[in-house]
């Protein structure tokens, strides 16, 4: 799948970053502002990345600055880019210039006055592999300065085993992540500095997310919510989330409710999940 399109808000202007497709047939994207007062349109680029295999962006509450990333296979170069440069290159991994690359976008989150990119990708950083499409796939973290360049980047400990689909949001001091592996679905936390806090368990059944749809969302009580559409399963939509929850060494001993969570964590992490109907929501409306 190429492309990607992206609507976020930050500071009166709605970002749309989309994928476009030129007359001539070629991929490459565009990004627009829509103020939320007026509505009116502003035109940020025309053309940036060529061509965009992926893309995201993210506000960052902090600085007020909003980024925007892509995937590309040609240009600027092969690899990960900001604001469609090469003085912001991220990462660099393999392409053939017409429609694979090696490399894949998955969430970015606010990480002070930077972000934090969680995307898959070959290892080592080079834009020479013999074959980029059997190479094992890593997850990875790249933090993100003011600058919108890169500062560091981390790769989770390897599997051995394709790991795609990476997303992230941000509760308390840490950062809930999620991968999926194979058909297997998990999730961790790590720091600022992308070290593992808790480790990563296997959720499969308990809830999935999309492929590459920036799925995780911070609510405004602080849990993490995401939306994930389950193949062959008609017009049903599985929304989870993901509660924090203050309970005490009494409540854990006892074995009241509140300790009755998915992975055993004492700050009383749970994933709960609702299934909706989308056929019968429709009928209601």
């Amino acid at each position: 799948m190429i492309g990607d399109s992206r609507v976020n808000f930050g500071n009166g202007k709605y970002h749309i970053y989309s994928h476009v497709h030129s007359d001539s047939g070629h991929e490459g994207d565009a990004l627009f502002t829509v103020d939320d007062d007026d509505g009116l349109v502003t035109q940020i680029w025309e053309w940036g990345c060529s061509h965009m295999m992926s893309g995201l962006q993210g506000w960052n509450n902090l600085t007020k600055i909003m980024i925007h990333i892509c995937d590309s296979d040609a240009s600027p170069g092969m690899g990960i880019f900001a604001e469609k440069t090469s003085q912001n290159t991220l990462y660099v991994h393999a392409s053939n210039q017409h429609g694979l690359t090696a490399g894949e976008l998955g969430g970015i989150v606010e990480n002070d006055q930077g972000w934090l990119l969680v995307f898959n990708s070959i290892t080592p950083e080079s834009t020479n592999t013999a074959n980029p499409a059997a190479a094992i796939q890593e997850i990875g973290v790249i933090d993100i300065g003011l600058n919108k360049k890169r500062k560091s980047v981390t790769f989770l400990k390897s599997s051995g085993k394709k790991r795609s689909s990476g997303c992230i949001a941000k509760y308390n001091e840490k950062f809930l992540l999620g991968y999926k592996e194979g058909s297997d679905f998990y999730l961790g936390t790590i720091d600022a500095k992308v070290t593992v806090k808790d480790q990563f368990e296997k959720v499969t059944g308990a809830t999935i997310w999309g492929d590459r749809d920036d799925s995780f969302r911070l609510m405004r009580n602080g849990n993490i919510f995401w939306v994930g559409a389950p193949n062959n399963k008609g017009n049903t939509l599985i929304i989870s989330e993901f509660a924090i929850k203050e309970i005490s060494e009494d409540s854990i001993n006892d074995g009241g409710d509140e300790s009755e969570n998915n992975n055993g964590n004492k700050d009383g992490s749970v994933l709960y999940e609702i299934t909706l109907i989308v056929g019968l929501i429709l009928l209601m409306l």
